[in-house]
């Protein structure tokens, strides 16, 4: 089971992923201020293929 934080803000939308047992991992990419959802699945599908989720 994995835990995801994901912060929208204006210029950057942070995500950590935690997952017990194991230190938290950590991913930064551009917001999207014209869409933010946009930005939240570019940077989630990035997230996971980066750590192979």
């Amino acid at each position: 089971v994995y835990v995801i934080g994901i912060d929208v803000g204006g210029t950057f939308t942070d995500f950590v992923i935690a997952q017990e047992g194991q230190p938290p991992r950590y991913f930064k990419t551009a917001s999207t201020p014209h869409d933010p959802s946009e930005g939240l699945m570019t940077g989630l599908t990035h997230t996971a293929t980066a750590y192979d989720l």
